[in-house]
């Protein structure tokens, strides 16, 4: 719709910008590394609680079909839904103000 009405004219491919996102990957690491180190440093007096939840790409029974996050290390465990799953687990840290 964007690149018909000519608003984005040389709009990228889902497949090129996944690819140019996957180049990212090293970069994106040593960014969060570099602000976790800040936020150490800026927060080191702070009560902070930390938590986690789970992105499931794909669940147990569809791996064969994912082409994203096959590997093992990609693999985990809901306890509450008592499932494995394929996918991501995000980590949360949040200070007492918020």
């Amino acid at each position: 719709m964007l690149t018909q009405h000519a608003y984005i004219p040389q709009m990228l491919s889902k497949s090129r910008l996944s690819r140019r996102l996957h180049h990212l990957k090293v970069s994106v690491m040593l960014l969060f590394n570099l602000l976790g180190h800040v936020w150490k440093i800026l927060h080191y007096d702070n009560v902070l609680v930390i938590d986690s939840l789970p992105v499931a790409v794909r669940d147990n029974s569809c791996i064969q079909h994912a082409k994203l996050y096959t590997e093992e290390c990609f693999r985990s465990y809901i306890a509450s839904k008592k499932r494995y799953f394929y996918g991501l687990t995000i980590h949360l840290m949040v200070t007492k103000d918020g």
